[in-house]
């Protein structure tokens, strides 16, 4: 019978000879994911310096700088019961994501769960 996948991997970031201590130093100088700061090390022979910029290089951006992003595209949603109404507002950065029907029933699911 055949297997796959590795499972010999050891996810563990001294196991690749990158320090824990290091990726979290890594992670708070740039905000960028555990993974990706491992990923860095690794690439860059566990310099903190040279990682950052290897971050930077391939584009990896922080949850905070997304954060700032305008989201001038979205929904207005709005659901009445005989006591209660609600008007919703769901913003996304594009006309694509507005336009697609997953996200026009998640907009009509928020507004229907605050009038009960």
């Amino acid at each position: 019978r055949r297997v796959h996948g590795d499972f010999s991997r050891n996810f563990s970031a001294e196991a690749k000879g990158v320090a824990a201590d290091v990726v979290k130093e890594l992670r708070k100088r740039t905000g960028a994911s555990i993974g990706k700061c491992k990923q860095a090390l690794e690439a860059e022979g566990g310099d903190i310096q040279k990682a950052a910029l290897w971050l930077k290089k391939h584009g990896v951006q922080a949850a905070s700088e997304k954060s700032f992003r305008e989201a001038y595209e979205g929904l207005i949603g709005l659901a009445q019961t005989h006591t209660h109404a609600c008007i919703v507002e769901v913003n996304s950065e594009t006309d694509f994501v507005a336009r697609n029907t997953l996200f026009q029933n998640f907009v009509s699911a928020v507004a229907h769960t605050h009038t009960h």
